[in-house]
């Protein structure tokens, strides 16, 4: 549609499960990057203000700061390869977020790199971040916070194994990852490949916010319909099907860069009647809209 873009996620008898919307007037800010500059401190409630380039500041609490900037703050310099220089690898003592101070950790003007974590809401600012994640098909790289961590739903003791292997003998120093659901029992050519693509989107995320003017971000997640392919397409999908061509074309590349085997599910739909309608989502998606008494 002009105004939204919608994507549904439907059961094999086209009962509707997800429902994902986004909006093309105004769009949304959630999991981008930004270069901030810290505008206010309150020691007495944790918080820093920080500039954005937005309506309203962002606000910075105590419990979203990766705790290497309480020993060692980063000092924004970049290595041969884009990546910033972390701390981490040399902490082998974190101070508990309960004892730390923000007051210490930035300075009113300080340059910082945010993520938003959730959008603003009325005269909310958007919250922000510094414990950094990009997701990927198999892995969220967290690439300030050195831990590994196997998603529950992963049973196998030997898979979960497997994957740390995988994993652990690629992550550069000082960065880690949560490994996903879907990693299991994928290749560790697969599983690699996403890393390696993450890693280049960090180091790129690092030299664009070295340019880039106070205010600006520097990176956004995927559209929404490559997010929910990112997030759903498994071997249990039988279909994609998209109702634009530029969508089609889109969705096409992403799947044949990351899951090519996927590429046989993937259809354009050219009918007259709209794609929700002609699958019966569009009527079960008005009682969900309805007031409640």
């Amino acid at each position: 549609e002009q105004w939204q873009a919608r994507v549904a996620v439907v059961d094999n008898e086209n009962r509707l499960q997800d429902l994902y919307f986004e909006s093309r007037a105004r769009p949304e800010i959630e999991k981008c990057f930004f270069k901030g500059k810290i505008s206010k401190i309150l020691p007495g409630i944790q918080t820093a203000f920080v500039d954005i380039g937005q309506s309203r500041s962002g606000f910075l609490h105590i419990t979203e700061i990766d705790r290497a900037r309480a020993v060692e703050p980063l000092d924004g310099e970049l290595d041969d390869e884009g990546a910033e220089i972390l701390p981490l690898a040399e902490v082998t003592t974190l101070i508990p977020k309960s004892q730390m101070d923000i007051s210490k950790i930035f300075k009113e003007g300080d340059v910082v790199l945010v993520q938003v974590i959730k959008e603003p809401m009325g005269e909310k600012g958007a919250k922000l971040s510094t414990c950094f994640t990009l997701p990927g098909k198999f892995i969220v790289l967290m690439p300030n916070i050195s831990q590994i961590g196997v998603s529950r739903k992963i049973e196998d003791a030997a898979e979960r194994d497997r994957l740390k292997e995988i994993v652990t003998s690629y992550l550069p120093s000082g960065m880690g990852a949560i490994i996903r659901t879907t990693a299991e029992n994928k290749s560790r050519e697969n599983i690699t490949k996403d890393l390696a693509m993450l890693v280049s989107v960090w180091h790129a995320i690092n030299k664009k916010f070295k340019k880039a003017e106070i205010g600006e971000k520097v990176h956004e997640d995927l559209p929404i319909t490559l997010r929910a392919v990112r997030e759903h397409l498994d071997d249990d999908v039988e279909a994609v099907i998209c109702d634009l061509e530029e969508d089609f074309l889109a969705v096409q590349r992403f799947i044949k860069y990351f899951m090519p085997d996927y590429l046989r599910v993937l259809r354009l739909y050219t009918e007259t009647l709209t794609v929700f309608e002609h699958f019966g989502i569009e009527k079960q998606i008005n009682p969900l809209l309805d007031k409640k008494a």
